[in-house]
């Protein structure tokens, strides 16, 4: 059972250095240590030249040697996460990770499962776009399932992004913001799109899955990215998404932080959060304000229903 999580770990791994923008810093430091070696070599550039343009090299270098280490460590973030609940904590799977047959076996599924994702990718640039979930590979329905449905990884990294991104973030407390609610099939999403539509708002968007609790530190990680094609959503209704539609996804915060107060194995209960997690949801408002760079809130939930 050991070898199983190694090995999704190990796959998640692999997925993040992918999705990391590791690669293009890397890339960053070989074309400019290309460039130091032609700046050395050439007798059409003077010494005092020379003496110039090197501590610059240098300099870029460095940063994007730390960069790459800090994207380093984010894409081995599994397992570490791993080792919070493995039997005798990171030390023991420390060891357990510098043993030659761990080391060996690892390496050898990441590899392979490299290859596999890389083939798989070129297909499907010759393919066209699918629908709903077939967008997903396996190793993002992983990454999918993690971020929303283990409690404790949202809660976590929502932590995170509070003590890096909260401070300097705009004041939610009072603002102007809208919120939309109805039943289903009023036509909340199309009212919600009319409003985003203005630019006045800010609101999290499909691009902000699957870490939508931490909305500024997975735009960081993540980069800048496209919308992409359109596809039906997940509902089967015939509303057509990308990367940029706005959606209603802040209910997550509530589900995580206080689902055990109004979710039912077969019902939903009304909802009555208590201050501190209202306050929290202000700052979980503050930190989307930062991200989109606006100072109204703008949501569709129809849960809210629940909470009025």
């Amino acid at each position: 059972m050991s070898w199983i999580y190694l090995a999704i770990a190990a796959v998640l791994t692999a997925e993040l250095v992918f999705l990391l923008p590791l690669q293009p810093a890397l890339a960053e430091i070989a074309a400019t240590a290309l460039k130091v070696r032609r700046v050395i070599g050439s007798r059409a550039i003077s010494d005092h030249w020379k003496e110039l343009v090197l501590p610059a090299y240098a300099f870029r270098i460095g940063f994007a040697s730390i960069r790459s280490f800090g994207w380093l460590v984010l894409a081995f973030f599994p397992f570490v996460l791993l080792g919070l609940f493995w039997p005798g904590g990171l030390d023991a799977l420390g060891a357990v990770l510098l043993d030659w047959r761990t080391i060996v076996g690892l390496s050898v599924l990441s590899a392979g499962y490299a290859w596999v994702r890389t083939i798989r990718g070129r297909r499907a640039q010759s393919l066209p776009a699918q629908s709903g979930s077939e967008n997903y590979g396996p190793a993002e329905k992983v990454l999918h399932r993690l971020a929303l449905g283990v409690p404790v990884i949202p809660e976590m990294v929502h932590d995170i992004e509070r003590a890096t991104h909260l401070k300097g973030a705009p004041a939610a407390a009072g603002g102007a913001h809208v919120f939309v609610a109805g039943l289903a099939r009023a036509g909340t999403t199309m009212l919600l799109r009319e409003l985003h539509d203005t630019g006045r708002f800010a609101t999290l968007t499909y691009a902000d899955m699957p870490f939508v609790l931490a909305p500024n530190l997975w735009a960081q990680m993540a980069g800048t990215r496209n919308a992409g094609d359109r596809h039906e959503r997940a509902h089967g209704d015939g509303i057509m998404v990308d990367a940029e539609s706005p959606e209603a996804f802040d209910e997550v915060y509530w589900r995580v932080m206080d689902g055990d107060a109004y979710i039912r194995p077969d019902r939903l209960l009304p909802h009555r959060p208590n201050g501190e997690i209202v306050r929290g949801f202000t700052d979980y408002m503050s930190l989307i304000l930062k991200r989109c760079g606006k100072t109204r809130y703008l949501s569709k939930n129809n849960n809210n229903i629940l909470r009025l």
